[in-house]
């Protein structure tokens, strides 16, 4: 403030001098070599000792100005020359400190802007990057030594979760280290004796702690599996390695693959690679990559000792959690037909459950924690239908609690669509799967626990408490095939006029509300538990569950017993049905054909793109919702029904060599003598067989009456396939025993005594033996 009173008493000073000179011009003027007041000049010295330059001039200058007008004016008074003058060594003083007035600044060159930026910015900078990635490169190594140390197994279960490892940004701990390390590192370098140094560089030391441990849980929990196989010479077997790798990667990597079947939802396993390489550079680089990053924290080395012997040995980040010795025959136990790659299955099973025993959150195999029972169920589903049925039971037996194994299992054994007994036993066991299976997932169960399916039974069961809860992509899949199984019944009693179609309103309330939980189920299966199986695979699945689940709710619909109690269920699945319908694909076409039969709406265009593929061709003539084409549109239900019985085994195999020497029909081949046996290099056993077939499918050509003289390839084939093959077997089974295997052979032919109608199959049957025995 003292300056301030300096220049308010100076400018007073000031004003009254002025007033007082310049109101008496005729006053007596000071002598020449009269100094200025002497408070004028200390005044200013004041101001500019006090930082205050710019008033220490405006004073000087005030204090001037009349002296200087009246010289410039040419009326000068004595004593103005050196007024004019007074006080310049304070302004001098005054000028020397006063800040300058802005001038252009002169173009500054590229080189000279660069260097400035690189003196006051980059370099300061890149010194900190440098001091970061120094520490955050010691911490990484710290954090990769620490892996060694950590007792993975025994981490609580939060901690042995795969979902922080199944995203993209999984790695996310690496830049928050470095982040860390740049704060802790600024709050040093940037910030010393700043009151602030220490508040931030605790922040930044927390924030690094923590990202190291993450760290450390990036590098060591990761669900990555490398396999090193080593065959039964002992040597190191890349081709066995990827083998391996790649069935490890199916059976924990696929996710839910299909609604009707499938040994795993497990979807967690972020890869599988083969550690042996036939490129010894490729093993070496290869190794030190997983050394220093620890790329697979799973080793799984497999040792086979012979063709059903080998030694699995897992270990993870060194620490051995699982060991096995497989024996084939042993998991066997007298099935046959096992495929070929068992042994290799076998050994990716015992990977998958030790994964899902030590990941708290890998539910995916619904309780199923024996590694030959998987095996076992992986194994059949390579198999070609019931051939995995062998496989499935003995799965099951092995470990009752695998419900995948149990589901398909059921779906194999209750395949007979065309007994409603097999089909209420289809509807229970689907029931009580459901019950078991609906607690994994933490749902309520769907039906009462029964012994027997109760018809009349309301839906029970508490929803179930589970920390890690299962994917609820088995709940639905069973519920969806319970629907499914529940049409199929409907169509069956609609058959059978012996067997009421209508269902109590009680039950049809109580499978409405069923499926109201399995359209929500439905809605909930967007991706989860689907991390890293293939997207394309996850699509089609959901694609499959929301087209199938909204067909067969419209289907029920179409029944008058249901139709009331499951109508809002429509609108929320339109869309679902709207893409099934407009998708060309050949199993929502069927299924769409399967509703438009049961409706009497053309199915021709339907079919036509249904039978694309060849599991629609073979089941159709068996489906209960297409009973009504069974004979009215016989030749439409058999698209590739064979028209000569050398289309048919075993005459098919030797068709092309009998023909270049002049056998050309069944007729000929019967009569055919030892020429003909040299030609197909065949014993003299084998031979005899072959004629005793062709001299059956000559028996058929040549008696079967005219009605169904076109589906003599078919009715051979079927005989064939019941291992009928000679004359002398079709005599020894009756007519009764022949109509379950030629039913569907037989159907569509118009009888001659009810017009608008078709001849029975027992009539056909007993027709045709009549004609072929006699």
């Amino acid at each position: 403030m003292r300056r301030w009173g300096i220049f308010a008493v100076s400018m007073a000073f000031t004003v009254a001098a002025g007033a007082l000179l310049g109101g008496c011009a005729a006053a007596e003027p000071a002598s020449n070599g009269e100094s200025p007041p002497a408070t004028v000049c200390d005044a200013a010295a004041a101001f500019v000792e006090d930082g205050d330059p710019e008033a220490a001039i405006t004073l000087i200058d005030r204090y001037r100005a009349p002296a200087i007008a009246r010289l410039e004016a040419g009326a000068g008074i004595a004593g103005d020359a050196t007024r004019a003058v007074a006080c310049e060594a304070q302004r001098d003083e005054a000028l020397l400190t006063a800040p300058k007035p802005d001038e252009p600044t002169p173009p500054v060159g590229a080189v000279d802007a660069w260097n400035a930026t690189l003196k006051s910015w980059l370099t300061p900078l890149g010194t900190l990057l440098a001091w970061a990635l120094g520490l955050t490169a010691a911490l990484i190594v710290f954090a990769r030594l620490l892996v060694f140390v950590v007792p993975w197994p025994s981490l609580p279960p939060r901690w042995r979760r795969s979902a922080p490892f199944t995203f993209p940004g999984s790695w996310w701990p690496l830049p928050l280290l470095l982040a860390g390390s740049l704060v802790l590192v600024g709050a040093w370098g940037f910030l010393a004796g700043n009151p602030a140094q220490w508040p931030v560089a605790v922040a930044g030391g927390l924030v690094a702690a923590f990202a190291t441990w993450r760290t450390v849980h990036w590098f060591g929990g990761r669900p990555r599996v490398v396999v090193a196989a080593v065959d039964k010479e002992g040597n190191p077997s890349a081709v066995r390695s990827a083998q391996v790798a790649a069935l490890t990667v199916e059976l924990g990597a696929g996710g839910p693959g299909s609604v009707d079947s499938g040994s795993s939802d497990l979807s967690q396993l972020t890869d599988a690679t083969a550690k042996v390489s036939d490129n010894a550079l490729v093993s070496f680089l290869t190794g030190v990559a997983d050394f220093v990053v620890n790329v697979s924290p799973w080793h799984v080395g497999v040792t086979e000792i012979d063709d059903t012997t080998s030694l699995v040995d897992i270990r993870w980040n060194g620490r051995p959690v699982g060991a096995a010795t497989i024996r084939s025959s042993a998991v066997l136990d007298g099935v046959a037909d096992a495929p070929a790659d068992l042994m290799q299955r076998l050994q990716a099973a015992v990977v998958a459950t030790t994964l899902a025993a030590h990941y708290s959150d890998m539910r995916g195999l619904y309780g199923a924690t024996n590694w030959r029972s998987v095996g076992l169920a992986f194994a059949a589903t390579s198999a070609s239908g019931a051939a995995g049925l062998p496989l499935l039971t003995r799965a099951v037996e092995i470990d009752p609690a695998n419900a995948l194994a149990r589901r398909q299992r059921d779906n194999l054994l209750y395949a007979d669509p065309e007994d409603i007994a097999a089909t209420d036993r289809y509807l229970r066991a689907l029931e009580r799967e459901a019950n078991l299976v609906a607690p994994l997932s933490g749902d309520r169960g769907p039906f009462p626990f029964a012994s027997d399916w109760s018809p009349t039974g309301t839906p029970g069961g508490a929803a179930a408490e589970a920390d890690y809860p299962a994917p609820g992509h088995l709940l639905a899949r069973t519920l969806l095939l319970w629907a499914t199984a529940l049409c199929n019944r409907i169509a069956l009693a609609m058959a059978d006029p012996t067997t009421s179609a209508d269902t109590p309103p009680a039950t049809a309330a109580a499978h409405a509300r069923v499926l109201g939980q399995l359209v929500d189920l439905v809605a909930r299966l967007r991706s989860d538990n689907t991390a890293n199986a293939d997207p394309s695979s996850v699509s089609s699945f959901l694609g499959a569950m929301h087209g199938r689940t909204a067909i067969v709710l419209r289907r029920l619909h179409d029944n008058p017993s249901y139709r009331a109690h499951v109508a809002h269920l429509l609108p929320p699945t339109q869309g679902w049905y709207d893409t099934a319908a407009a998708s060309g694909d050949p199993g929502m076409s069927y299924r769409l054909a399967c509703r438009a039969a049961m409706r009497g709406q053309p199915v021709d265009d339907l079919l036509a793109v249904a039978f694309l593929r060849k599991t629609y061709v073979e089941w159709a003539p068996k489906d209960p919702e297409l009973y009504s084409l069974r004979d009215a549109r016989w030749a439409l239900l058999h698209p590739d029904a064979p028209v000569d019985v050398w289309e048919i085994e075993p005459l098919a195999t030797h068709r092309d060599r009998l023909a270049e020497i002049g056998i050309r029909t069944a007729a000929d081949l019967a009569d055919a003598g030892r020429d003909a046996r040299k030609a197909l290099a065949l014993d003299a056993a084998s031979f005899a067989h072959l004629r005793r077939v062709a001299r059956l499918a000559k028996r058929l050509e040549e008696r079967t009456p005219a009605p169904w003289k076109e589906r003599v390839p078919l009715i051979f084939a079927a005989l064939v396939a019941q291992d009928i093959d000679t004359v002398a077997l079709l005599r020894a089974t009756g007519p009764g025993e022949l109509i379950a295997p030629l039913t569907d052979a037989v159907r569509g032919v118009p009888s001659p005594a009810a017009p608008g109608s078709f001849v029975p199959p027992e009539e056909a049957v007993a027709t045709l033996y009549a004609a072929w025995t006699s």
